[in-house]
């Protein structure tokens, strides 16, 4: 029977060995677990932090697209203002150059009191019109 407990003992160091063996990868795979949920963690704050820059800058739009329109309707409004303007400057301009045409013509003699009477209907209708423009 001494080889029957040589032959044990040779199984129960082989045990041991293989029992040490497992029990090195188990440590080894608990230190790559370990890493692994380090890693879970940052990338799940860094998730985080991304859906809040995410809803920064949707919040941003939002507001920044309601500014732009108030800017659009206060621009519109003061491009009618100058177009009336502008409308009422040409009519001004035409009006002085007709008044200066018929002194002229009031002042060489070509029909001078046809030419007073035109200016005055020329410059009614000028205070008219720039009446109805305001």
């Amino acid at each position: 029977m001494p080889g029957f407990e040589l032959g044990s003992l040779i199984v129960d160091i082989v045990l041991v060995l293989l029992l040490g063996a497992v029990l090195i990868a188990c440590i080894k795979v608990n230190r790559g677990l370990s890493i692994i949920r380090n890693g879970q963690a940052e990338l799940a704050d860094l998730a985080g932090r991304l859906d809040r820059a995410t809803a920064q800058a949707r919040t941003a739009i939002t507001e920044l697209k309601g500014e732009s329109a108030k800017a659009e309707n206060g621009l519109r409004g003061e491009i009618r203002k100058a177009r009336a303007l502008a409308d009422e400057l040409i009519l001004i301009t035409e009006a002085g150059d007709n008044l200066a045409t018929r002194l002229e013509q009031g002042l060489t003699g070509d029909g001078a009191g046809a030419a007073a009477a035109e200016a005055e209907a020329g410059g009614r209708k000028v205070i008219h019109a720039l009446r109805e423009a305001r």
